[in-house]
């Protein structure tokens, strides 16, 4: 049997690994509790030079915001532990119709106690991480 330690929600918080984008979650209409990866929101708030005059960060988060509630109310919906988006998402100023900018995105339903309290909160970042 091969054990594996993940640490907690709160610790992931606290260290950066994950950041709570629910209150801007909640301001595109997005209903539950939401954190991404350091790594994602990197992703997100970098707009390319390329692409500055087309996209903003605030765009691009709203359009991830929207993927990312359908595919969390299918999760809920099925009792899914997690569902893939693919999204284009620019990180490069490769050309438009690049394969390049298709990014595979996991959202993962976590559930722990704090404190004998239940949390349970979204997790939105890259396939592999």
């Amino acid at each position: 049997m091969v054990f594996t330690y993940r640490r907690s929600l709160c610790e992931r918080l606290a260290s950066g690994e994950l950041r709570d984008v629910s209150a801007k979650a909640k301001g595109a209409g997005y209903r539950w509790p939401l954190a991404v990866t350091r790594t994602l929101w990197d992703d997100v708030e970098a707009v390319p030079p390329a692409h500055r005059q087309t996209q903003t960060a605030k765009a691009r988060w709203q359009h991830l915001f929207v993927l990312t509630a359908a595919a969390a109310a299918q999760v809920k919906r099925e009792g899914k532990p997690s569902a893939e988006i693919n999204v284009v998402l620019r990180t490069t100023d490769a050309p438009e119709r690049s394969r390049e900018h298709v990014k595979t995105l996991v959202l993962r339903w976590e559930r722990e106690d704090v404190e004998g309290v239940p949390r349970e909160i979204f997790t939105l970042g890259h396939k592999g991480e």
